[in-house]
Order: C-alpha cells, then sequence, then structure tokens
C-alpha cells in the first residue's frame, strides 16, 4: 500500500451534470495536484459514472486520512458516515429552503431532514467548508470548528471547451438573447423574468424585440406557472424554455446572448453567474442570499426584486454599449477572484490545518490505524 496520504470524498449521490458531483470531480483535480490519492465514492453511482465514482461499499475508512463529505440535501445514509473512523470534513452546498417544495414531497422531507443532519453534524466533523460566504455563516451558527470559505466549484477547464452549433441555433440568430441558466423552480422566480420581459417590450414598442432563453429543466408544477406568465403576456413567440442542454451548446449559448438575467431568491453560489461572466455577459441580477457574494463589485445589481427594475436596467444596456462594456470589464476581474492557482493555495493550506490528525491515524508503515 502506498504511504502518500489519502483523502477521499463522499456524495450521497451523484449525476452527469449536477453541480455537487462536477464540485467532486473538481476537488479531486486540485487535491490530485497538491499530491494526495483521491477516490470519490457515493451510493449506487450511476453506470455512466462507475469508471470515476465507486460505490460507497468499497469505501475502507482504515486507509483514509481524511474525507471531504459533500453535503445539498438530505439522505438515508446517516448510520454509514457517522460510524466511519476517519476523519471528516463537511463540504457544504447549501440546502434550498424546504418553504421552496410543495409540503409533503419528496423534497420537502430531504431537504428538512438536511438541515437537521447539518445541525447534528457539527461536533462529529474535524472542519467544514462552505463553498461560499452564505455556507460558511450557517456552519459557524451551527457551532461547527475550523470553518473556511473556499469556492470548491469553478472550473474553468470545464468552461473552455468547443462550443457546436446546436440544431436550434437559428431561434437567436437574429435577436439579442436575454439568458437565465437553471432549472425552473420556484426559488429561481424565472416566472419574475417573464414579467420583466413583457414590461420590457412595453420600454422597447418599437425596437427589435429580444429573447429570453430559459435553459434548464423544469419542476413540473412550476414550469406550468411560467408558462401560464408567459401566456398572460403573449410571450410565445419572445420565450424558449429549452430543457436541459448538453454543455457544449450551452457554451455556445452564453458566446452568443448579450446579457445575463437572474431572479432568484435563493442562491448558495450560483455557478451560472460566473459562468456567464467568464464568457464575457453582462449579469443583470435580484440581491438576494449569496449572489451580492459570488458577484462582489461585479455585475448590476438591484436590491428591489421587481421586474420591472429589470426591464428598464435592460432596456438602458441594450441601448448602451459603454455601459455594457463597463459591466464586461467589472465581470472579468470577478472570474480573477477564483483562481484555480490561488484556490490551489488556500486549500493546501487549510488541509495542513489537519497535519496532526493526520499524522495520529498513520503509523510507521504509513497505513491508518487499525486499532481504534
Amino acid at each position: 500500500m502506498s504511504d502518500r496520504i489519502c483523502i477521499h470524498q463522499f456524495a450521497p449521490t451523484v449525476a452527469t451534470g449536477d453541480g455537487v458531483t462536477h464540485s467532486a470531480f473538481y476537488v479531486q483535480k486540485l487535491l490530485r495536484r497538491l499530491g494526495y490519492q483521491s477516490g470519490i465514492y457515493s451510493h449506487r453511482p450511476p453506470f455512466e459514472l462507475r469508471d470515476n465514482v465507486d460505490d460507497m461499499h468499497l469505501f475502507d475508512d482504515r486507509s483514509c486520512h481524511l474525507l471531504l463529505v459533500h453535503h445539498s440535501m438530505g439522505h438515508d445514509l446517516d448510520q454509514w458516515l457517522t460510524r466511519l473512523r476517519c476523519p471528516i470534513i463537511l463540504v457544504y452546498h447549501n440546502i434550498t429552503p424546504p418553504e421552496y417544495f410543495p409540503e409533503g414531497s419528496g423534497p420537502y422531507f430531504f431537504a428538512k431532514k438536511g438541515l437537521s443532519q447539518l445541525k447534528a453534524w457539527a461536533d462529529m466533523c474535524a472542519g467544514a467548508i462552505g463553498v461560499s460566504e452564505l455556507n460558511t455563516t450557517a456552519l459557524n451558527d451551527l457551532g461547527y470548528k475550523n470553518v473556511v470559505t473556499l469556492p470548491l466549484l469553478v472550473d474553468f477547464d470545464s468552461l473552455a471547451g468547443t462550443a457546436p452549433r446546436p440544431p436550434w441555433a437559428d431561434v437567436c440568430a437574429t435577436r439579442s438573447v436575454l439568458l437565465s441558466v437553471g432549472r425552473l423552480a420556484p426559488n429561481k422566480r424565472q416566472d419574475l423574468l417573464v414579467d420583466a420581459m413583457g414590461y420590457l417590450l412595453r420600454l422597447r414598442p418599437a425596437g427589435p424585440r429580444p429573447l429570453l432563453f430559459l435553459a434548464g429543466n423544469a419542476n413540473e408544477s412550476f414550469g406550468e406557472t411560467v408558462r401560464r406568465r408567459i401566456r398572460h403576456w403573449g410571450l410565445e413567440k419572445d420565450v424558449v424554455i429549452s430543457g436541459l442542454i448538453e454543455d457544449g451548446h450551452l457554451r455556445w449559448l452564453y458566446q452568443h446572448s448579450c446579457l445575463y438575467w437572474c431572479a432568484s431568491e435563493h442562491e448558495g453560489f450560483c455557478m451560472p453567474l460566473i459562468e456567464a461572466q467568464y464568457h464575457r455577459l453582462p449579469v443583470v441580477a435580484f440581491s438576494s442570499s449569496n449572489i451580492p457574494d459570488t458577484l462582489g463589485e461585479s455585475g448590476l445589481i438591484i436590491d428591489d426584486p421587481d421586474p420591472r427594475l429589470i426591464a428598464a436596467t435592460t432596456a438602458h444596456l441594450l441601448e448602451t454599449e459603454t455601459e455594457r462594456q463597463t459591466l464586461q470589464s467589472s465581470g472579468d476581474r470577478n472570474v480573477r477572484r477564483y483562481d484555480e492557482n490561488t484556490l490551489l493555495r488556500q486549500l493546501k493550506t487549510y488541509l495542513q490545518t489537519f497535519d496532526h490528525q493526520v499524522a495520529a491515524d498513520r503509523d510507521r508503515t504509513g497505513r491508518y490505524d487499525e486499532t481504534r
């Protein structure tokens, strides 16, 4: 067995295109760059990920010196997790509050359970990582020790791939695209974006008609709420609900859009904001949850969640190239805050605070102390 330090990860569920899964792969890349052995484990990983993610029942806590546990929703794996004998660092991605789900539904139950688990595990964990300031505040409020903010989400390599022309490209070809990326869900408030589009067209009745492109799968009931707002405004030809888009086509969409819109009420980080700025899209967003921290000193942040303000702001930006260029420049500066080498140094420094625990868990041959 190698005497290299093993820092593995556990995510209760993994899926292609999932944000937490993407984060786990990015963290693995960082850990390996730092010289650690690093695997990823999950409960029944799907077939398409089995070359990169092992089943949790193959995990050996005797040979793991630190385990990073990703937490973004409740689950039923408590007993397995709490019996592990290796030190645990919780990686908290935030949990959408239960009130955004129908009472009694599965997501409602597991959101409540996830928050209860978050509260219960403070003493169990040797440390905790919040992927945003909002998450770090929650961890500190619950009494977690050795807490740090590390945005373990922003893998720019994944944004730099090819951008093939999608089959629906002609829909966007002649119009200024106002883009919003993410599943259609109550906390994302795409219904307000549709209202903003309606007000925008009233403000610019004679100008070229922009196109609102909502890129993401729809929650069934909320998807119908959004469609009702589209019918209310008569925007059937002005709003696209795309469903899930593959990565290459999403890159094309970022590259061929004019502005990025966000009306979300609750975001633990909101990675699409950084994706948009990476592609030099000016961002217009409501000020809520972690959005101001994610954007830093960039973007145009609106304090009052009124769709008429998004409409008025956008009408001005569409007519003023210098203002769009100013937002592009501030976005460029914000993207540099998430530089991988900077994050790598921060992660290295944080993990070094656990050196004494790692040393205590290794015997003279470099194996985990099996006598515990």
